[in-house]
């Protein structure tokens, strides 16, 4: 006998009460059908979501269909990747839209043709090539989920003017009012006001027809790009309840007709948010996110704009959002950003060990850290060999079982990108060391090192600290959960500058001035105990008794080795 798709679906939604898992609480104490339908499909295995940004349109020979899937997106089998998530709306439709027309010049006739995405994308579309097709056949073909991502408020536009939609240009009333915008946010100047509904109808739209033309498994709104709804939060003020209250009826509209293409199609639509990096950053810009976990709205939480992760409050996330079976993914935003400049694999072993011991369901990546070709490298076997080293993590931070024994990179988060400090956590770092005054850094490890050095597994554990101004042998004093460390080595690296804006209390902007600092490393090697697996606590004074030979000293950067023995092979 043949059983349609509904069928299958409506089979589905009686038989999810047979799952053991703690139920969400939805309306008055029960499952809603929707949510048993998608529970089945939300609980199965998703170690890696990988998101790509388009740059597999960037690539030379991407104008074809084996030329787009080759450089960025056939390297993800046999890894980690569950999910691959494209993102099919920024400033212009990616996908092949009915509703919403390409545009290749921006309002005004400024060319954005000669650019390679747009060339590739053209000649793709002419051979009757849609991308999000392409991605979702290739996806399906290797067992992979695909899912649809859209920017929710893309801001490119307002430094580059070139990729300006006509429709902001000719609707100028639709974008938020710009009027006492503080100096850190000046990048959202062209950002749509969600308290119109011509922009909620439009940005609705995007996500319906998607969700109702393509096989997608689920759709991502990405509300860090870019993280700015409403005009008052422009200048700093915190979104009001009226507007807080249009954010979440705009994503229980979304939820509902998901939900019913899902029913059409007997096949659920999970729907996940990447949000800011706590509830109360959240909210102040207009994000219930509480209330979106507790209402059933979305499906998966994509925790933090990535640029604090090492310092994300995962444990809040995941301790909300499981009540309510709900999953918890945490963003690594192209590389944890405090890790140096040589980009770390052992740096996202660390955030994926410490996130995992934090109880999440998987991990987010959004444009994992290769060059953003073809604009950085010198030839297409330099971008090969990068990305194979930058890949290589997809077969390892998935599960907190491949992570085991190999090494990896404990950053502490310091000074965060100026334009997404108010979606950021509070980074540790940096801090204004003075004579006398101790301060106090948590740094939160994934590995239990005690039970490591007990079974002779360690080859080191070494804290390096970068600190800018005057330093003298002895002069720093180090504590690591109360214990004394000594025999710190300290290394002259030179001098660094940084470019620093200043802004008087009118929230003008002042000219940056250029400051040169004396940088010095300070290597320590440490042992288990004092270190253990989860919260540590780092100490750093300097001695009353030493003078500082000129100008203040500031702590900018720490990191932790953990070196197992033959964990560098591995």
């Amino acid at each position: 006998m043949n059983i349609t798709r509904r069928a299958a679906f409506t089979a589905l939604v009686g038989s999810a009460g047979l799952f053991s898992a703690p139920p969400c609480i939805v309306g008055k104490g029960h499952y809603s059908e929707a949510k048993r339908a998608r529970l089945k499909v939300a609980r199965k295995r998703r170690r890696v979501i990988f998101v790509d940004d388009n740059y597999g349109l960037s690539h030379q020979g991407s104008d074809t269909p084996g030329g787009f899937l080759k450089p960025r997106l056939k390297p993800l089998v046999g890894t980690h990747v569950d999910t691959i998530t494209y993102a099919v709306y920024a400033h212009s439709p990616a996908y092949i839209s009915k509703t919403h027309p390409r545009h290749y010049a921006a309002a005004g006739g400024t060319s954005v043709t000669d650019q390679a995405w747009a060339r590739h994308h053209k000649a793709l579309v002419k051979a009757g090539h849609d991308p999000l097709q392409l991605v979702v056949d290739f996806a399906h073909g290797n067992g992979m989920e695909a899912f649809a991502h859209m920017s929710m408020n893309d801001c490119h536009d307002s430094f580059m003017p070139n990729l300006m939609n006509p429709f902001k240009a000719k609707h100028p009333e639709l974008l938020v009012n710009p009027q006492g915008v503080l100096p850190n946010l000046q990048l959202y100047v062209t950002a749509y006001d969600f308290s119109h509904k011509e922009v909620r109808d439009r940005q609705f739209s995007i996500v319906e027809e998607v969700c109702d033309r393509y096989d997608v498994d689920g759709f991502e709104m990405d509300f860090i790009r870019h993280p700015m709804f409403f005009s008052r939060c422009i200048r700093g003020e915190p979104a009001t309840k009226e507007e807080i209250d249009i954010m979440t009826s705009f994503m229980g509209r979304i939820r509902k007709r998901a939900d019913e293409i899902g029913v059409r199609r007997g096949k659920p639509v999970l729907l996940s948010a990447r949000v800011p990096d706590s509830f109360d950053l959240a909210i102040h810009l207009g994000m219930d996110l509480k209330s979106w976990i507790s209402r059933d709205l979305i499906d998966i939480v994509i925790a933090g704009g990535g640029y604090a992760s090492n310092t994300l409050a995962v444990a809040d996330f995941v301790e909300l959002a499981h009540q309510h079976d709900v999953l918890v993914y945490p963003c690594i935003n192209q590389k944890p950003w405090s890790c140096d400049k040589a980009w770390r694999r052992e740096g996202n072993r660390a955030l994926a060990a410490t996130w995992h011991q934090a109880g999440v369901d998987g991990i987010h990546f959004w444009n994992l850290a290769t060059p953003f070709d073809p604009y950085s490298i010198q030839s297409q076997q330099e971008l090969v060999r990068i990305r194979k080293k930058v890949y290589a993590c997809l077969t390892e931070v998935g599960e907190a079982e491949t992570l085991r024994g190999k090494d990896k990179l404990y950053c502490l988060d310091s000074t965060v990108f100026h334009h997404y400090q108010h979606i950021s956590s509070e980074p540790p770092l940096p801090v204004h060391l003075m004579p006398g005054a101790a301060r106090k850094i948590p740094l939160v490890l994934g590995d239990d090192v005690q039970a490591a050095a007990k079974a002779d597994e360690l080859a080191e554990l070494r804290l390096e600290l970068i600190l800018h101004g005057p330093l003298l042998p002895g002069m720093l004093t180090l504590r690591v959960n109360d214990q004394l460390v000594t025999g710190g080595e300290l290394l002259p690296t030179g001098y660094a500058h940084s470019h620093e804006h200043r802004h008087a209390t009118d929230g003008q902007s002042e000219p940056h001035s250029h400051v040169h600092f004396q940088a010095n490393q300070l290597s320590y090697l440490l042992s288990a105990p004092p270190l253990r697996l989860g919260q540590n606590e780092i100490e750093v004074s300097l001695q009353t008794s030493r003078k500082v030979v000129s100008g203040p000293l500031k702590l900018v950067n720490a990191q932790l080795w953990v070196k197992y023995k033959g964990g560098s092979a591995s």
